[in-house]
């Protein structure tokens, strides 16, 4: 089996299975090659269902935080190499997710959930050339970068 096939069945796994295991979350620590030949070969798709799977989208209600974490891994690792999988994740509503995550610390999300979604955020902003998709959607650049003393544990 192919590293893309390999890839696109751990996937599928973990997007399409109600509530993924902790084996199943560690077999999706893939390395960047394997995760960009993931979301090069589906594309848009794969974007999309990620981002659905987070709170807020048609997915489960309820993640785990191993889950959203490793989502959120997942979107930060495609994201910072490419410019169009960053507009796709902007396209897909993936921005309003990951800023209500940063916004729910304490409340719904454990703190390692809230610096990943953070730092997914953060990267995203770092494309200069997308910040007036990111304006047209009503988001300013206070929505991308969270303070250090936000993401500290009480």
């Amino acid at each position: 089996m192919g590293n893309k096939q390999f890839c696109i069945n751990v996937a599928s796994r973990i997007l399409f299975s109600p509530i993924p295991t902790s084996a199943t979350i560690s077999a999706f620590t893939l390395t960047s090659f394997q995760l960009f030949s993931l979301f090069s070969f589906p594309g848009k798709y794969a974007m999309r269902d990620l981002v659905n799977r987070l709170p807020g989208g048609n997915g489960p209600s309820v993640l785990s935080d191993e889950t959203m974490a490793a989502i959120c891994c997942a979107l930060h690792e495609v994201t910072s190499k490419n410019m169009e999988k960053a507009k796709a994740l902007a396209n897909s509503g993936g921005i309003k997710k990951l800023v209500n995550i940063t916004k729910g610390r304490g409340d719904r999300s454990s703190l390692k959930v809230v610096k990943a979604a953070a730092q997914v955020l953060n990267t995203l902003w770092q494309y200069r050339d997308l910040r007036s998709i990111y304006k047209k959607d009503g988001c300013n650049q206070n929505h991308f970068i969270t303070p250090v003393s936000t993401l500290e544990q009480d």
